[in-house]
């Protein structure tokens, strides 16, 4: 028998994202939650969130259950196990109209927390698709943060390099 997991997602695998017609739509929807943190846009399309129950607002997604296999490929399309990834795989508790429920979500890891805040543009309504659909910005608006996501990268492939140098 297949192992099933609970997985909260926040943006680009929810309901209307192309992340959803190739994975989540092959997992079953439990309903609508959210969690405390901190949501950014980190330039390339894509939100991050910092996971924080103490200072983070309310970010809203879609509570899925998943089998082993959407897993597997959830945890290989979030870079788990990859030192470029910002993601780490945590499991939280979910805050849905039924009460919490434990899930598991993928969210910035320590590591990139600081790069994240600093290189991101914060969503502060916490709910990626309002973000995306909100009206557009102005251009520099839009291209400042993906060059500083680029920065960021080049900073921690020096840092790499040197470490394994």
């Amino acid at each position: 028998m297949s192992k099933n997991y609970n997985v909260f997602v926040y943006g680009t695998l929810m309901k209307g994202f192309d992340g959803y017609k190739k994975y989540m739509c092959k997992g079953n929807y439990i309903t609508e939650g959210s969690l405390k943190g901190i949501m950014y846009h980190t330039g390339s399309g894509y939100p991050a969130v910092i996971y924080n129950t103490k200072k983070g607002g309310e970010v809203s997604g879609e509570l899925y259950s998943v089998d082993e296999n959407l897993m597997k490929d959830l945890r290989r399309y979030e870079g788990i196990g990859s030192l470029l990834t910002c993601y780490e795989e945590k499991l939280v508790k979910i805050q849905t109209k039924d009460g919490d429920i434990p899930a598991r979500v993928f969210v910035v890891s320590p590591f990139w927390k600081n790069l994240i805040k600093l290189s991101g543009v914060l969503v502060s309504n916490g709910d990626w698709k309002k973000f995306v659909t909100a009206p557009p910005k102005k251009a520099w608006q839009t291209i400042a943060p993906a060059i500083l996501f680029f920065v960021s990268f080049i900073f921690v492939f020096q840092i790499i390099f040197k470490i394994t140098g």
